[in-house]
């Protein structure tokens, strides 16, 4: 994704763990999931399928199971935090560029999946699907990030279900709630700064008895980047070329 194309917070792990979420089936097909607060699940729901099948009357039931997710926080994780920063050469809209680019700031994003059922049968024939996904409570999703990072797998670790079935719906239908909390290792990516190229660096070397105040000039170095039309990369000390490609000698460039 290009930098000019960045998305809103979130967002991008807001679609991983739908994605992930839209895996589980009921007897061989798709479960519904909205992504909605517990309050407006079925609202939610009841919307998704008026869009699906064209219906213009309210419904009096909801065809269950169906899944609803709600992000219900994002700490700073202090675990994770490394001060650091590189340049890099990658494109933007078609062209490269160098661009300062510093280490994303990593955060724990903490997801409520809400499983609504009619039964513990089928409560527990869903959640053995979602077992079989992880290994010690722990899956890794792909989420895309803006360049230069793209699509990272990132850590999402299951905590304790809870059942919530007390919260029941305003309308006559059965219903039970289990409640299966996801916390995300997630990445916020910092938009990179584009920087100049370095094309030539020119270093004086000079005499000094207290070294804080030169006397002498002594030599002056010239360090010149690779040219456009592939040159190789040379050093110049006063009269005399090093060649600094990666094959090449120790002697004077000049003979």
């Amino acid at each position: 994704m290009p930098v000019a194309e960045w998305t809103p917070l979130y967002s991008n792990y807001d679609h991983a763990i739908v994605d992930y979420i839209r895996e589980f089936t009921y007897k061989g097909k798709p479960i519904l999931c909205v992504f909605a607060t517990p309050e407006r699940a079925f609202s939610q729901a009841a919307l998704a399928i008026k869009k699906r099948t064209g219906i213009d009357h309210d419904l009096k039931t909801i065809p269950l199971p169906i899944f609803s997710i709600n992000r219900v926080s994002q700490i700073f994780d202090p675990t994770r935090y490394v001060r650091y920063h590189f340049n890099r050469e990658f494109p933007i809209s078609g062209e490269s560029a160098f661009h300062h680019v510093e280490r994303p700031r990593p955060e724990k994003v903490t997801y409520d999946v809400s499983l609504w059922a009619r039964n513990l049968r089928d409560i527990d024939s869903v959640y053995g699907q979602m077992v079989r996904t992880i290994r010690a409570d722990c899956v890794h999703l792909p989420v895309e990030h803006p360049e230069p990072f793209g699509n990272l797998y990132c850590q999402a670790i299951l905590a304790d279900p809870r059942n919530m079935s007390v919260l029941e719906p305003e309308r006559d239908q059965r219903t039970l709630r289990r409640v299966f909390p996801f916390v995300i290792e997630a990445w916020i990516c910092y938009e990179p700064t584009e920087v100049g190229r370095i094309e030539h660096i020119e270093v004086e070397l000079w005499d000094s008895d207290d070294l804080e105040t030169g006397t002498d000039l002594l030599d002056t170095i010239h360090i010149v980047g690779t040219e456009d039309d592939g040159e190789q990369e040379t050093a110049v000390y006063g009269a005399a070329e090093y060649d600094l490609s990666p094959y090449g000698g120790a002697g004077y460039g000049g003979g």
